[in-house]
């Protein structure tokens, strides 16, 4: 029986061998039939040529098109098994390239000859054609393929589904490619074949298409490109991966582990320079992730120490799956070089997939893997599919296992001599962030945890003069069964000693995992941002429960910037190892063990050894200067508001909450202007709005209080919280001092109250916060938590807010009157020597160099036309230890850049004081010590070694010279900002800057040097342009006719523009849908009658559509490459998707060169999406209350453009008198001879002309001698510019547009007048008032306000108002009833009133606040674009 057993167990793993032999050949098999079929498809590429392709992107379409020909031409010219391409374009139509073939040669040369259409975005008219030529071309079981490549929308969404729907069907799998902003990832996917994460591609620039090609294709070239031969394995990540599977001996689990031991530590060196991480991954039925990607060497060898042997099968597929997935989600840079150093000893489960999954790792990630196999069940096919070129090398079969020590070696050896070693990494307790891990499980004794609670204690009395904002904060956790936060990031002295007295002990297990990663939470949520260190000590007396969950945590939190961890082992009991590998190896700490009968008694020396230094009288030199405690000065801090605008707020209440802000803007108006104080509003409920950034701009802040609206919903204090600090630390640089403070006003509880004092907390790290809560449902306990040290108030009711808003504001009146401003001196960089001076120490990284040229480039470029008129000179200094004098002053373009080429960094300290000396010894010797204009750029990324040596430096350049400097900062190791502050000249807001990294520099250069550049003027008469017109469902009736009058007016002011050909002008108007009205033409009658045809329609605010069509309009029609484009766009509130609406007015700027004009007209506009939507320069913003003002904008944007002259000499008061003068005989004919007399007498041609034309044409007037005078006056073109037809044309329209208001008729009357260029019919309404000096007014008519006045040019008239008001009301006396009587029709007499009779009542009851209305908004509007 027992040798039966050894028989059957025999028979059955060889029956098994086989099995798996088969399975593995039929998989092989499949996947040899997959490839060819890859790679021997009948294709057809679709290449958009429509006109939103920007001309010089078609290059990077041919050569996709191209490169993938090239990819298949080793599989072309083989009959029926080989590949075959065709080539289609589209635009508005579709054109075949080439039919399908097989000649590389005639594709590539086809492809290259195409040329770059203009038109729509035809989609489905592409697949079809394309999905009839692979019908007619097919082949019996020949695979056949559509790639699609596109940058829009199609212009019928629907008819492209069905399209790719029908082709599909046919067995046709169709990839889609989309390039830029405008693809609809939706409609790509639709379009794509399942899985349509592997066929739909999406990509932000046209110059990644070569690479999209290669990644479909380079499976069929011969040969793959070796990319090992430009490798630096020793500057790789790599993840070692380890066959676990049931087929390994322990012993050969042994030789594996040695393997991985060897490896680590061959790297070690580069661990601890954190040039290379690795990670370790083992696998049998499924992949584990035992060490994700670290630097820490001895984390890594715990792991592996660790590391146990599972059974089961083989799966490869997932192991190489996660291996991908860990590197390529943690890849430091686009193209870093990343490795696979895989070991196993069999087959894989599933070759297929295997090999698919390879595919990936390699050609879609450029990740190369090297495979071992070890054994005799190895299939050395397999691992040639696996491996990267060249197999020769990364291809390994061994006998046995202890051969794999040899690879190991082979791999690792050449990385262990290490490069010149760099200074060791510099941390400083009595400056760090510090948080204290302490183990409260059951395993401690009341008695120990007193020696905790003793340890704690004595580090908060060694750090407390250090204890601040931007110096050091404190942290506490516990924990047992599970983690508690016991006091988050604080540096309140009182808060922390409190945290500390109350801990509490527990009993429990040690799961030391949940607080680590509590501890990586703390610093992400609360990171200070400036780039000091981070310190956790973790105190333990065991070992944890899951000692694999600690030590993937530990390496978590290790992985954090600037996060340095120490282990404390205090016992017998303590795993040491455990201990070790919490520990950081990146510096120099080391782990601490106390052992002995008073382990726990020796906490007290280890806090005295750590952190005695920092309680000291004179710190030592290398630590920065403590901050020093925070002093409020409620007039020159940066305040941010936040009002509560929930539900329960009534609107009266609200009215005092916005009467509160308008006092405090009041109170800081003196300190806002001198650029001391900025105020912020959030306005919260549901969510959270920050409705008015930080701003200096007092007239901004006030118009933004005014538009405010309560809302409905719930309190989220925690999110108004939220975004204050968010808003605040982000503004950090730009305070005075760094002085914060936050005035936060509800009426009730928050929604979430945990979430709140948490965000609470967070805050007060940045800012003082008083809390008011207004009424009884005001939480008491909740206002406490949030305020700073208590500054909490209790009101019964919002009329108490005002007093309150005294208290603060009224005291910074008092200063403002005491304080004696300064002068600020601004100096124009155009005309003065420059000196460029950068800081070139050991911490500039040579691609922040790269930078650092490029913003020396950037200004050279922005001041060439100075620089050749030679008004200006620019010198370069750099310094590390010492200064070196680059390039002398010159004002030689190319000598200059020659200069800022040459530059070479250096290594060494950072003697900032040196650099501005050099700079201004230079300034000085060509300047022979006079006075002239002088001005340095210090560029640096940190503290300098002694700063008050470089502040006197700067101090003595700026007081005894007069040299302006202007100072940047870069990235986090500057950590004293007011060193830079009193480096720079004032004003600081204009000399002093801080930005998170070198590339931020480029914005820079353009501050300093665009106002040089020669100024482009943008001419609206000589552009193509696109009104986009918002009709949503927010519009009404009446506001869609002076939507109409603003276009009309347009139209009207360009029409010799339009004739001539030099303006083109198109239509869009969108609400869920973009819809274009009419396109680009310079048809004058075709765009008047759009306009009238107007409708308005329902639905949502979908501005990207409507801008994506607007440029796909301009580019469709574009006359040549770089004409001059602008869009037009009006809308009253924000958009549906704002990313969207930025994204598209981004690209339409950036990327096509169009102009934006954003208005915004309403409460409802977002002002930061406007911002984002506009070109840059205040004319591109325009915010308005009504939209009335409209026809001011209208003519503000096309009057330049017309040849009329707008300028009215009708006299008033001549004209009143004159017809106030009585007619003896009372028939038509005496009363057309008056008015022909006085029109005559007061200059009044227009007048003449409309009363000839629509009232002396009446039957009764038919055989008045003065017909004569008519006659001269309708067809003398130099009588009169009144354009009588177009204003009966107008007229016409607005009578037969029903429900519109009196006003709203009023009110287009006059503009139709306007843009008939009928001056003197509007001087009837804008008269000036009394004492106005001829400034344009507008006029109250029937309790209407007219809104439309203030473009027709008035000589300086003095009338007297009583005067016109009586002459008026004589003149209505007198002839109403005989215009009455002889008008043919009632709506006439309705139009004419305003001239003769009904709207003379009100014909000099001029408005004067509105044109004061007029040039407050447009002061406004210029303040919301600079802000």
């Amino acid at each position: 029986r027992k040798q039966g057993n050894i028989l059957l167990s025999f028979v059955l793993h060889k029956m098994e061998g086989l099995l798996r032999l088969v399975v593995l050949m039929a998989g092989f098999l499949a996947l040899a039939m997959s490839q060819s079929t890859d790679c021997s498809c009948d294709i057809v590429l679709i290449l958009d040529s429509s006109g939103s392709i920007r001309k010089k992107d078609y290059p990077s379409v041919i050569s996709f098109g191209q490169t993938v020909v090239s990819q298949l031409a080793p599989k072309m010219g083989k009959g029926a098994k080989g590949a075959r391409v065709g080539v289609v374009s589209f635009s508005s139509a579709v054109k075949v390239v080439s039919p399908i073939s097989d000649n590389a040669a005639s594709l590539t040369a086809a492809i290259g000859g195409m040329k770059k259409t203009y038109g729509t975005t035809q989609t489905d008219l592409a697949i079809n054609k394309a999905t009839d030529m692979l019908a007619a071309a097919k082949q019996p079981g020949k695979c056949q393929s559509i790639q699609i490549m596109t940058d829009g929308i199609s212009n019928y969404p629907a008819m492209t589904t069905r399209a790719a729907a029908a082709a599909k069907k046919a067995g046709i799998t169709i990839v889609a490619i989309g390039v830029g902003p405008m693809v609809n990832s939706t409609e790509l996917q639709i379009m794509a074949s399942q899985p349509y994460q592997n066929n739909a591609i999406k990509i932000s620039e046209f110059r990644g298409l070569k690479q999209i090609a290669h990644s479909l294709w380079d499976k069929c070239s011969v040969p793959i490109k070796n990319q090992t031969s430009v490798r630096n394995f020793c500057e790789c990540d790599m993840m070692i991966i380890l066959d676990a599977s049931g087929s390994i001996s322990s012993q050969d689990w042994q030789h594996m582990k040695d393997f991985a031991r060897t490896i680590i530590r061959g790297y070690a060196g580069r661990l601890g320079l954190a040039q290379v991480r690795i990670g370790i991954i083992t696998f049998a039925y499924r992949a584990v992730l035992q060490a994700p990607l670290s630097y820490d060497a001895t984390a890594l060898l715990s792991v592996v120490d660790s590391l146990k042997k599972t059974t089961g099968t083989t799966n490869t597929t997932d192991a190489l799956l996660r291996a991908d997935a860990e590197l390529f989600k943690h890849r430091r840079a686009p193209g870093a070089c990343q490795a696979i150093r895989m070991v196993t000893d069999g087959r894989s489960n599933n070759p297929k997939s295997t090999a698919q999954a390879a595919y990936q790792v390699k050609s879609k990630h450029d990740i190369n893997v090297m495979a071992i196999g070890v054994g005799p069940l190895v299939d050395k096919q397999e691992l040639g599919v696996i491996a990267s070129p060249p197999l020769a090398t990364n291809v390994i079969k061994l006998e046995k296992f202890v051969s794999l020590d040899q690879i190991a070696h082979n791999i690792s050896d050449k990385c262990i001599k290490q490069p010149k070693k760099e200074p060791p990494l510099k941390y400083n307790l009595c400056h760090c962030d510090l948080i204290f891990i302490f183990d409260a499980s059951g395993s401690i004794t009341t008695s120990n945890w007193q020696e905790v609670k003793n340890f704690a204690n004595i580090v908060l009395t060694d750090v407390k003069a250090f204890l601040g904002p931007t110096n050091t904060r404190v942290s506490i956790i516990h924990f047992h069964n599970k983690a508690d936060l016991v006091l988050p990031l604080s540096y309140n002295y009182n808060e922390i000693k409190g945290a500390i007295d109350n801990m509490k002990k527990s009993d429990g297990t040690t799961r030391t995992w949940l607080a680590l990663d509590l501890a990586h939470q703390e610093f992400v949520n609360y990171t200070n941002g400036l780039g000091k260190c981070r310190y956790v000590m973790v105190l333990t007396d065991g070992k944890s429960n899951i000692p694999q969950k600690t030590i993937a945590s530990a390496h978590r939190l290790k992985a954090l910037d600037l996060v340095w961890v120490q282990g404390v082992g205090i016992g017998q009991q303590v795993d040491k190892n455990e201990v070790t590998t919490i520990t950081s190896t990146t510096s120099n700490l080391k782990p601490e063990f106390l052992t002995g009968s008073d382990s726990w008694a020796q906490l007290s020396g280890l806090a005295h050894k750590w952190f005695d230094k920092c309680n000291v009288s004179t710190p030592d030199p290398v630590i920065p200067t403590p901050t020093p405690p925070l002093v409020i000065n409620n007039c020159l801090c940066d305040v941010m508001l936040i009002l509560d605008a929930s539900g329960s707020i009534i609107q009266g209440d609200w009215v005092k909450a916005k009467d509160f802000a308008r006092i405090l803007v009041t109170g800081l108006a003196p300190f806002m202007q001198s650029n001391s104080t900025r105020l912020g509003i959030i306005q919260y409920s549901s969510r959270a709005n920050y409705v008015l950034p930080l701003t200096y701009d007092t007239h901004l802040a006030n118009g933004i209080i005014n538009r405010l609206n309560k809302t409905s919903g719930t309190t989220r204090t925690d999110l108004a919280l939220k975004l204050a600090e968010q808003q605040l630390w982000g503004n950090r640089q730009q305070a005075v001092g760094g002085c914060m403070r936050v005035f936060l006003i509800t009426d009730g509880q928050s929604n979430n109250p945990a979430a709140t004092e948490r965000v609470a907390h967070q805050l007060k790290q940045v800012a003082y916060v008083y809390a008011y809560g207004v009424g009884p449902q005001a939480n008491q306990k909740e206002l406490s938590v949030v305020a700073t040290n208590g500054n909490y108030t209790m009101l019964q009711s919002y009329s108490q807010l005002s007093a309150i808003a005294h208290q603060i504001a009224d005291p910074c009146l008092k200063k403002a009157k005491e304080a004696t401003p300064t002068p600020m001196i601004e100096r124009n960089d155009c005309n003065c020597d420059m000196m460029l001076v950068f800081d070139a120490s050991g911490s500039i990284w040579q691609s922040h160099w790269v930078n650092v040229k490029k913003f020396a480039s950037t200004i050279v470029s922005g001041v060439s036309t100075e620089l050749a008129r030679k008004s200006m000179r620019i010198g370069i200094v750099i310094f590390a230890n010492s200064a070196k004098l680059v390039l002398p002053l010159s004002s030689n373009n190319v000598t200059i850049l020659n200069a800022i080429a040459g530059m070479q960094k250096t290594s060494g300290s950072t003697r900032t004081w040196k650099g501005i000396e050099l700079a201004q010894q230079e300034l000085m010797r060509l300047n022979k010590g006079l006075s002239s204009c002088k001005t340095i750029k210090l560029i640096t990324d940190g503290n300098s070694n002694i700063p008050a040596k470089t502040e006197s430096a700067a101090r003595i350049a700026k007081a005894k010279y007069g040299i302006t400097i202007m100072a940047v900062g870069v990235g986090r190791l500057v950590t004293n900002v007011n060193e830079l502050k009193n480096i720079a000249s004032t004003p600081i807001k204009k000399n002093f800057y801080f930005v998170d990294d070198f590339t931020g520099l480029e914005m820079i250069a353009h501050v300093i040097s665009d106002k040089c550049k020669p100024k482009e003027v943008f001419n609206d008469c000589r552009c193509d342009m696109v009104m986009v017109l918002d009709v949503s469902g927010s519009i009404t009736l009446d506001d869609l006719e002076l939507i109409k009058g603003f276009a009309l007016t347009i139209v009207r002011g360009m029409q010799t523009k339009l004739v001539s050909g030099e303006v083109r002008i198109g239509m869009v108007t969108y609400a869920s849908k973009a819809q274009m009205e009419v396109n680009i033409t310079q048809s004058y009658q075709t765009l008047v009658t759009a306009i009238s045809n107007l409708q308005k329609t329902n639905g949502v605010t979908r501005t990207n559509l409507a801008l994506n069509l607007a440029g796909k309009i301009l580019m469709a029609n574009e006359r040549k490459p770089g004409d001059c484009k602008s869009i037009k766009l009006v809308t009253d509130g924000k958009s549906t998707y704002p990313n969207a609406t930025a994204a598209a007015a981004q690209y339409l700027k950036t990327k096509l060169g169009i102009q934006i004009m954003a208005v915004g007209v309403g409460p409802r506009v977002g002002m930061n999406e406007l911002q984002a939507i506009a070109s840059p320069g205040a004319k591109n913003l325009k915010l308005m209350e009504t939209y009335g003002g409209l026809n001011d904008l209208a003519h503000l944007i096309a009057d330049k453009c017309t040849a009329y002259n707008r300028k009215s000499n009708c006299t008033m008061k001549t004209l009143m008198s004159c017809l106030t003068t009585g007619i003896t005989n009372t028939n038509a004919c005496a009363e057309m001879d008056l008015y022909k007399k006085c029109a005559m007498k007061a200059i009044c041609p227009d007048l003449s002309r409309i009363w000839c034309g629509m009232i002396f044409n009446a039957p009764s007037y038919k055989n008045c001698q003065q017909q004569s005078f008519c006659q001269m006056v309708m067809t003398n073109t130099s009588w009169s510019k009144c354009d009588l037809g177009f204003y009966k044309e107008c007229y016409n329209q607005m009578k037969q547009t029903k429900g519109l208001s009196q006003c709203s008729q009023l009110n287009k009357y006059v503009w139709c007048a306007e843009a008939a260029v009928c001056s003197d019919l509007v001087r009837y309404l804008c008269v000036p008032a009394k004492g106005g000096k001829g400034r344009e007014q507008g006029v109250t008519a029937n309790g209407c306000k007219v809104t439309s006045c203030g473009h027709v040019v008035f000589n300086g008239e003095e009338s007297d108002e009583d005067e016109l008001m009586e002459l008026a009301t004589t003149t209505q006396n007198m002839h109403a009833p005989e215009i009455f009587k002889s008008s043919s029709s009632s709506w006439i007499v309705v139009a004419l009133g305003c001239v003769v009779a009904v709207l003379a009542i009100g014909l000099v009851a001029v408005a004067v606040q509105y044109r004061k209305t007029r040039a407050e908004e447009a002061e406004l509007d210029e303040a919301l674009v600079e802000e």
